[in-house]
C-alpha cells in the first residue's frame, strides 16, 4: 500500500492492482459494520491518476483512477461487503478482486469511515429549525380559459381538504382572455366558496390590475410590474399568488389537476437522501385509463405528505429512528450537510402524477441523458414513451435531492425566505424557477413526495409533433442558457446577491447593440443544444444503447440540422407571435426588452417580497 503524501514528499498514487489475491481485511472483522464515504473532489493530474482533497483529511492523498472510480461509485453509507457489491454492479470492467482491494486501501487511507456521517464528523445536534407549525395555509390555483376544468379542480381541492380537516384558504388567479370563461370561472368560485371552510378567493383581471396599483405606488417600476404580475401566463399568476402567501407554507395545484391521491405499488416508508439522480419511477402508457388503473388508491392527505418534508432541516431527518432514514443514494454535498458543515432546508416538494405527463417534447429528455434505462431493452416501451403522454411517474420513497428536478403541478412552497419569482409566460417556467432556486439559495433542497395525483388534462394521449424541441427554443431554455455563462458565486453572499447578479447580468446583455445582442442568443442556443447532442452521443457509446435508441437520437439529430438552417430556430417560440411575417430581428428586439424587463423585475423582487412580507397581501 502507498504511503500518504506528507510535507514536501512526493505524491505515490495508491494502486490497485488486478493481479492481487482477494483480501479480507476489513471486510472479516467488522461484518455488519456500516463505513460512509467522506466528501471531497478529484483532480486529474495526467494519465496515472488523480488527487483527492477533502476537508475531513489533513492532506492530499494521491489516488490512482480505479480506486478513485470505486470511492466516486461507493455508496453514501453501507456495510463493506455492500459497498463492493454496488461498485461491481456499476463498474462491471472491474473484477470483484480489485474492488475488494480498493475499498480496503480506501478504509486505510480514511476516506471510507466506520459510522454514519454524523456519529463521527460535525458539532452535535443542538436542535433544527422546525417546519412552520401551521403547516399548509394557503393553496393557490393558476388558471386560464379553462373553466371545466378549473370546476373539477376546485371541487377536487375542497373534497379533499374537508376528509382531512385542513381549512387552507385557496386562490384562485385567473388569466382568461376570454370574458365568457372569465364570468364562468368567477360563478363556479362563487358558489363552491361557502364549501371551502377556509376561505376561496378569486383573483381576475381587476383583482390583479389593483394589486398591480398598489406595488406601483409603493415605487416599483410600472413596466416590469406589468409584464411580470399580469395573469394569463402560469408564471405571472405564479408570482401573483407567492406575493399573496409570503411568510406562508403553500401549495400550487394546476387547474386541470385531481387530488385523488394515490401510492405507488412499491411504496417504501421512510424517508432517503437522495444524490444526483433523479428518484423518479416512470411508467408509459398508451392511454390514460390504462394508467390510472396501475394505481392503489390512498386515503392520504396530501397537504400533511408536503409537510413530511417541506420546511424540514436535512438534519432533522436523522432524529427520525435509523430504519426510515436511507443514505445509500447520498451524494457528498448532502454527507457534509447530514455532518454538520452545511445546512440545507427542503424548500419545494413535489407529488408524483397520473395521467398526462405534462412533458413538452419526450425526445428532449432522450438528448438530455434522462430516459428510463429499462426503455433501452424494449423496443415497444420506448416508442410508447416517444409517442404517448400518459405515464405513472412518482418517487418509491419520500425522497430529498439538491437536484432541481421540478414539475408544479402539485407543488408545495416554504414561502418564507426568499425564492425566485417564475417567468411571466411560456413554457417550463417552473424548470427555470427551480434552477433559479438552485443557483441562489445554496440551503434549498427539493422534496419528492412518495403519492401521486392525476393531470386530468384535456389533450389527446398522442404528442401532436414529434420531436418538436429539436427545430424550435423555448424562452426558459435561453434564459438558463444565458444565466450559466455567468452564474452567481456559490462560495459567500446572499440569495439577495445571487439573485441581484443574475440580473445585472441579463441587464447588461440586455443593453448591447441588437446585433450583438441577437448575435450572442443565437449562439448560447447553439452551444448549449450542441452540447446536449454530443453527450447523447457520448452517451450511446459508453453504454451500447440498442439500436432502436440510437436510430431516435439520429432521427432527433437529423431534425435539429435542418431546424437550425431557419434563423427563426434561435428566435424563442414565445417571441414568434410579436414578430408574424415581419423579419426575425423584429422578434428580437421584443426579446431585448423582455430580457430587460426580467432583468429590472429579478432585480426588484427581494424588495417587493419584503413588502408583501409586511402586509402588501392584506
Amino acid at each position: 500500500m502507498s504511503r500518504q503524501p506528507s510535507g514536501g514528499e512526493e505524491m505515490t498514487p495508491v494502486q490497485s492492482n488486478s493481479a492481487e489475491p482477494p483480501l479480507t481485511g476489513p471486510t472479516g472483522s467488522m461484518e455488519g459494520t456500516e463505513y460512509h464515504r467522506i466528501t471531497g473532489s478529484s483532480f486529474r493530474h495526467g494519465p496515472q491518476g488523480s488527487i483527492f482533497y477533502s476537508s475531513e483529511v489533513d492532506r492530499p492523498i494521491a489516488l490512482d483512477f480505479v480506486t478513485t472510480s470505486v470511492l466516486e461509485h461507493c455508496p453514501a453509507v453501507a456495510t463493506l461487503d455492500t459497498h463492493i457489491e454496488s461498485v461491481v454492479n456499476r463498474l462491471r470492467r472491474l473484477a470483484p478482486a480489485v474492488v475488494q482491494s480498493a475499498v480496503t486501501n480506501l478504509v486505510a487511507l480514511g476516506l471510507l469511515r466506520s459510522g454514519r456521517p454524523s456519529d463521527n464528523d460535525g458539532p452535535a445536534h443542538s436542535g433544527v429549525r422546525a417546519p412552520h407549525e401551521a403547516g399548509i395555509t394557503a393553496v393557490g390555483i393558476v388558471t386560464a380559459d379553462r373553466p371545466a376544468a378549473l370546476g373539477r379542480c376546485v371541487s377536487s381541492v375542497i373534497a379533499h381538504c374537508r376528509e382531512h380537516g385542513k381549512t387552507p384558504r385557496i386562490i384562485v388567479v385567473d388569466g382568461s382572455k376570454d370574458p365568457r370563461h372569465a364570468a364562468a370561472n368567477a360563478s363556479t368560485i362563487d358558489h363552491a366558496g361557502p364549501d371551502a371552510a377556509g376561505g376561496l378567493v378569486y383573483i381576475g383581471a381587476e383583482a390583479a390590475r389593483d394589486i398591480r396599483s398598489r406595488v406601483v405606488s409603493l415605487g416599483f417600476s410600472e413596466p416590469a410590474v406589468t409584464r411580470m404580475l399580469s395573469p394569463g401566463g402560469q408564471g405571472a399568476g405564479r408570482n401573483l399568488l407567492m406575493l399573496l402567501t409570503m411568510g406562508e407554507d403553500m401549495m400550487f395545484v394546476d387547474d386541470d389537476v385531481l387530488c385523488t391521491p394515490w401510492a405507488p405499488r412499491n411504496r417504501l416508508a421512510g424517508v432517503a437522501v437522495g444524490g444526483h439522480k433523479d428518484p423518479r419511477q416512470i411508467a408509459h402508457f398508451v392511454d390514460r385509463a390504462t394508467a390510472l388503473s396501475t394505481t392503489v388508491a390512498a386515503g392520504v392527505d396530501l397537504l400533511a405528505a408536503h409537510g413530511r418534508l417541506l420546511g424540514h432541516d436535512l438534519r432533522s431527518l436523522l432524529d427520525r429512528p435509523e430504519s426510515d432514514v436511507d443514505l445509500k443514494q447520498t451524494c457528498g454535498h448532502l454527507l457534509k450537510s447530514l455532518a454538520g458543515e452545511r445546512r440545507h432546508l427542503v424548500k419545494a416538494t413535489f407529488t408524483g402524477i397520473a395521467g398526462d405527463a405534462g412533458l413538452y417534447c419526450p425526445q428532449r429528455n432522450l438528448v438530455r441523458g434522462r430516459q428510463n434505462r429499462g426503455l433501452m431493452t424494449d423496443p415497444i416501451a420506448f416508442e410508447t414513451a416517444l409517442a404517448s403522454r400518459e405515464v405513472v411517474r412518482v418517487a418509491p420513497q419520500d425522497t430529498v435531492t439538491h437536484q432541481p428536478h421540478l414539475m408544479s403541478y402539485c407543488m408545495g412552497l416554504a414561502n418564507r425566505g426568499l425564492l425566485p419569482p417564475f417567468l411571466p409566460f411560456g413554457r417550463n417556467e417552473d424548470g427555470l424557477f427551480a434552477e433559479m432556486l438552485a443557483l441562489t439559495d445554496l440551503e434549498a433542497l427539493f422534496g419528492h413526495v412518495s403519492h401521486g395525483i392525476v393531470h386530468d388534462s384535456d389533450r389527446a394521449s398522442a404528442y401532436p409533433v414529434a420531436a418538436i424541441s429539436a427545430t424550435e427554443t423555448r424562452l426558459s431554455d435561453l434564459l438558463l442558457s444565458l444565466i450559466r455563462l455567468n452564474p452567481p458565486n456559490t462560495r459567500g453572499g446572499s440569495s439577495s446577491s445571487r439573485l441581484t447578479h443574475i440580473a445585472r447580468c441579463l441587464a447588461e446583455l440586455a443593453e448591447e447593440d441588437p446585433r450583438e445582442f441577437a448575435s450572442i442568443c443565437s449562439e448560447t442556443v447553439l452551444h448549449a443544444r450542441c452540447d446536449e447532442l454530443a453527450s447523447a452521443w457520448a452517451l450511446v457509446q459508453e453504454t451500447g444503447c440498442p439500436p432502436h435508441w440510437s436510430a431516435a437520437l439520429k432521427r432527433y439529430h437529423q431534425a435539429f440540422l435542418r431546424g437550425i438552417e431557419s434563423p427563426r430556430f434561435f428566435l424563442p417560440i414565445e417571441l414568434h407571435d410579436r414578430c408574424g411575417d415581419a423579419t426575425v430581428a423584429v422578434g428580437f428586439a421584443s426579446l431585448q426588452a423582455f430580457v430587460r424587463a426580467f432583468a429590472e423585475f429579478l432585480h426588484l423582487w427581494p424588495s417587493l417580497r419584503d413588502c408583501a412580507r409586511a402586509g402588501l397581501s392584506r
